[in-house]
């Protein structure tokens, strides 16, 4: 018997492997996974290489407004004044050029599809098993992952750590919380669309356990924001029985966490934390103050804006410290105007729109025919509004631990809605 192993199939291996080996890794074990920043840029050159192998260029003759958009937004990155560029720091640039364009050569291809879910696997195991093994056995929190971080985040760590916020393997419990919000949204999409439920319900337990650790209030809300936004909409061809869905979906979440916080009383430390910064007078942990800060650059310059990723080195400048708005709309249009960011926000709208629209044609008009279509089209979904809440609080666009996996689940999605708008158009004629 002669195994014979496709070309594509290897080179959607590699680009999808070498997609979430950066942004499961970034600012946790980075440095160890690429000691030099060279690899990084090899990694994005492959990524490219492989993805125009894959889809081919042909795939740039069709682009719809949305595609248009996302890669008017890589010109703005590239000549709107680079504050990253100018400090001498490119790899996040890189890193972002790298994704639009496997995006835009890769959305007609479904070769590597398959290996999104397997490769990510991993990288759930992995971060669930750490996170949950240092708040059981914190001798090895201590012992075998604190002394592998940089010693810049050395003394944060030590402090969230005796708070109980597992900071997993990264440098930051935000960055943690990430690798799990994203990783929940996977394993519980898993689970909505499997006719086998049993595991994709025991990974979905261990990974919401995982993450309720990480006690990060947005990274826990927004992301079953977005799985129940998904749920309803996978219920639309049962429109009297999903708001009932809904309810028993609410009730089971609530006994789930009142069981395991008797269990593990750190999963319940996010409620403490809206209630302790309640108290303090400042629940949104001086984020209110920088979207004034924001607000104010913006003012300055309204149609350009000062520069790509320019807040965080004038916050630097004034306060000593480097740090982002946590708030995507107001950041960039502080750094980009009103004329450089339209350019994102029609992406955002766009991408999130088209999506739900297939997705309900799907669920209502050919109700299972295609699971694999509304698997991704539903996960899309899910990763889409969690990206787009969290960037009211967080820096989604600006952190490849979010951005990397949104642009793939929005991909995906986008090879079945070609197929889909052309059954749309059959059904009308």
């Amino acid at each position: 018997m002669t195994l014979k192993i496709k070309i594509s199939d290897i080179c959607g291996f590699v680009c999808v492997f070498l997609i979430f080996l950066y942004s499961y890794t970034k600012a946790g074990i980075h440095d160890y996974v690429y000691p030099s920043s060279v690899l990084c840029y090899i990694s994005f050159a492959v990524i490219i290489f492989l993805g125009i192998r894959m889809g081919g260029l042909h795939s740039l003759q069709y682009c719809s407004v949305s595609e248009i958009a996302i890669m008017c937004s890589v010109l703005v990155l590239l000549i709107n004044r680079n504050q990253n560029f100018a400090n001498g720091e490119f790899e996040d640039g890189f890193s972002y050029i790298a994704i639009v364009f496997f995006y835009i050569v890769a959305k007609s291809n479904n070769k590597w599809h398959k290996f999104i879910v397997p490769i990510m696997s991993i990288w759930i195991a992995i971060h669930t098993i750490v996170t949950i093994m240092e708040y059981a056995i914190p001798g090895f929190y201590m012992g075998a992952i604190y002394p592998m971080m940089p010693n810049y985040s050395l003394s944060h760590l030590r402090a969230v750590f005796n708070l109980g916020y597992m900071p997993g393997l990264a440098v930051h419990y935000s960055t943690n919380g990430m690798y799990l919000g994203v990783s929940l949204i996977v394993v519980t999409c898993l689970l909505i669309f499997a006719r086998k439920k049993m595991l994709p319900l025991i990974a979905t337990i261990f990974v919401a356990i995982a993450l309720f650790l990480t006690s990060k209030r947005a990274l826990i809300i927004f992301p079953l924001i977005g799985i129940m936004a998904t749920y309803y909409l996978y219920n639309s061809n049962k429109p009297l029985s999903r708001i009932g869905k809904i309810l028993i979906v609410l009730i089971c979440i609530i006994i789930g966490f009142t069981i395991a916080s008797n269990f593990i009383p750190s999963v319940s430390n996010f409620i403490y934390r809206f209630i302790e910064t309640s108290a303090a007078g400042d629940i949104t942990l001086g984020r209110f103050e920088q979207a004034l800060l924001a607000m104010q650059q913006f003012s300055k310059n309204i149609l350009f804006g000062n520069g790509w990723d320019s807040f965080k080195y004038f916050h630097r400048s004034q306060f000593g410290v480097l740090i982002n708005v946590h708030n995507i709309y107001l950041q960039l249009l502080c750094e980009n105007g009103i004329i450089g960011s339209v350019t994102f926000f029609v992406f955002f709208i766009l991408s999130l729109y088209r999506v739900i629209k297939a997705f309900l044609f799907l669920r209502k008009k050919m109700t299972n025919i295609y699971p694999k279509a509304e698997f991704y089209l539903g996960y899309s979904i899910a990763m889409q509004i969690f990206f787009l809440l969290y960037g009211l609080t967080g820096n989604p666009l600006y952190d490849q631990q979010v951005f990397y996996p949104y642009i793939i689940s929005i991909t995906a999605g986008e090879y079945y809605l070609k197929n889909i708008n052309d059954l749309r158009t059959l059904e009308i004629r």
